[in-house]
């Protein structure tokens, strides 16, 4: 993949660790004293889950339910568990429907943990939830995601990369329209895409004052 050059990102299947607003939970390493859905059994968001608290060294002791993947929600309205981890683009519309029914808080990763999680486990990359998007959420969570993003190659003429990035951006409101994760998207996540940015996407992100480095 040395050849591949960065262009815009799209939606992150995002990380979401949801736990009962009155499980009385505020951090991440608290999930070890509970009983939790780690992404339903066998699930790849199961998989991820784990990849993420094995990096932080969590697994041993911790209380996983097994369930399927999408019994998560309705355990925790039901109070059968008092969390779950959920995988992906935000706003999920789980989340949005299990906030109209039962009050539910978020887990921020803190910067060290998010620098130990991205540092062993390269599928890893930065991202926040911001303040609003689900009912009753306060403030912005900071977690991670599974980048997800379009890309050329160095044989890509920069005219060409410049268009493609340029339409995207000045489009990407109308894409929101129907699909609200569209809004999860913004320049920042450029930075973790991994490979190089194109010169021509370089281009259009400097013409709009966009630092992507």
């Amino acid at each position: 993949f040395d050849t591949a050059r960065t262009l815009f990102p799209m939606p992150f299947v995002t990380i979401h660790s949801v736990v009962r607003e009155d499980a009385g939970i505020s951090s991440i390493s608290e999930l070890k004293n509970v009983s939790f859905i780690a992404g339903g059994t066998g699930s790849w968001c199961e998989g991820r889950t784990k990849a993420v608290l094995g990096a932080l060294k969590m697994l041993d002791g911790l209380k996983v339910v097994e369930v399927e993947e999408e019994a998560a929600a309705p355990a925790l309205r039901n109070n059968k568990v008092a969390a779950f981890s959920s995988c992906e683009s935000h706003p999920a519309p789980a989340l949005v429907e299990l906030g109209t029914t039962t009050p539910f808080k978020l887990l921020s990763l803190t910067e060290k943990e998010r620098d130990i999680v991205i540092g062993l486990d390269a599928m890893s990359g930065r991202v926040t939830i911001d303040a609003g998007t689900y009912k009753g959420q306060d403030e912005a969570i900071d977690t991670v995601a599974v980048p997800v993003g379009a890309y050329g190659t160095v044989n890509m003429s920069d005219d060409v990369a410049y268009q493609i990035t340029k339409t995207f951006w000045e489009n990407k409101k109308s894409l929101a329209g129907d699909q609200p994760w569209w809004n999860g998207v913004t320049p920042a996540l450029v930075k973790e895409l991994g490979a190089d940015v194109h010169p021509g996407a370089a281009r259009y992100y400097s013409e709009m004052g966009i630092a992507v480095k």
